[in-house]
């Protein structure tokens, strides 16, 4: 079996606010007035969630100390370009990262326009060969005219925007209050992942089925628990959906409570079309590497599996298949 450094991988559940080096953060943090701890463990401490949480509303939070290094038009472009390249280095040949202009925004006076922007400029900077698509993301806990901005943003840059997403906390925000949003970005031809059935409560199952059902959505961020709902594993196969797993990420926000005890597997044996995503790797601590080899050491994949959860990720990419193609060969 190939060493998991060896396999040419995928990644299509990814939030770019997640994804930085350490020592970047140190001198993003100096240049701007922020000081990140050089000390590893007082930033593991402070910075990342490498502990199991209680729920992931405590994890949420966590991105808080990290977003604010996303300081202006330099650092989102040297983060972004790092991103890239750190995912390529690792063998990853196809990878969609996820962004929510608002949270980077924070406050500050910096535009989307201007955010996206250096976004871009960090894709098209990075030296490697990897297939990237870019998933503008909606925040659940907006309120609707917020929303709403968010959402035209994204719909009228769908040139550059390959897909669109709603995350965030799903209790007490049901994602049904964002259909009409969505499905207008669905007319303007951009994918619809939703972060849904993440947590082990019926509100959580009821959002998956709203993403399907009222929203349209082509694929589920992790969805997990619906393998504790018959009649939704089967409205899930019967519809085509991709779920989007992210195992390490399922157990430290607490949505399981060991690795062991994810349903992985028998989402595979039920028919579903699952994949394998890192979710916050750097705020998680993890990698890619890592996080395939899980797959095998922890959740009992066999290469074919792996090999079937590549090709599903593949095929339910939002980016152009003739792009993937060309990265794979590379």
């Amino acid at each position: 079996m190939k060493n998991s450094s060896d396999i040419l991988k995928t990644d299509i559940h990814c939030h770019l606010e997640a994804c930085f080096r350490h020592q970047t953060l140190i001198e993003i943090g100096d240049r701007v007035g922020l000081p990140v701890p050089a000390d590893v463990d007082t930033f593991k401490r402070d910075y990342l969630v490498a502990d199991q949480k209680e729920n992931l509303a405590e994890m949420i939070a966590g991105f808080d100390r990290v977003r604010a290094l996303w300081f202006d038009r330099e650092a989102i472009t040297r983060l972004t370009k790092e991103a890239v390249e750190d995912a390529a280095a690792q063998n990853v040949r196809l990878i969609e990262l996820r962004y929510s202009p608002d949270f980077i925004q924070n406050g500050r006076n910096i535009s989307f326009e201007a955010i996206h922007g250096a976004i871009l400029d960090g894709i098209n900077s990075a030296n490697a060969d990897i297939a990237v698509g870019l998933i503008g993301i909606i925040r659940r806990t907006l309120p609707l005219a917020e929303a709403q901005k968010v959402a035209d943003f994204i719909t009228a840059n769908a040139d550059s925007f390959v897909g669109i997403d709603l995350a965030d906390q799903e209790l007490d925000y049901p994602g049904r209050e964002f259909a009409q949003l969505f499905r207008k970005a669905k007319a303007r031809g951009l994918g619809l992942t939703i972060h849904a059935g993440e947590i082990s409560v019926e509100e959580s199952r009821i959002n998956v089925r709203d993403a399907i059902e009222q929203m349209a959505a082509d694929r589920i961020g992790h969805g997990l628990h619906i393998i504790n709902d018959p009649d939704l594993i089967q409205l899930v196969i019967d519809n085509d959906i991709t779920l989007e797993l992210c195992p390490t990420s399922n157990l430290l926000t607490g949505s399981i409570p060991a690795i062991e005890d994810h349903p992985f597997r028998k989402l595979m044996d039920a028919g579903v079309k699952t994949t394998i995503n890192t979710d916050d790797p750097s705020l998680f601590a993890i990698d890619w590497n890592s996080e395939y080899a899980l797959a095998k050491d922890s959740l009992g994949l066999t290469p074919a599996d792996i090999d079937q959860c590549i090709e599903n990720a593949k095929a339910a990419s939002f980016v152009n298949g003739e792009t993937i193609t060309k990265a794979w060969s590379a």
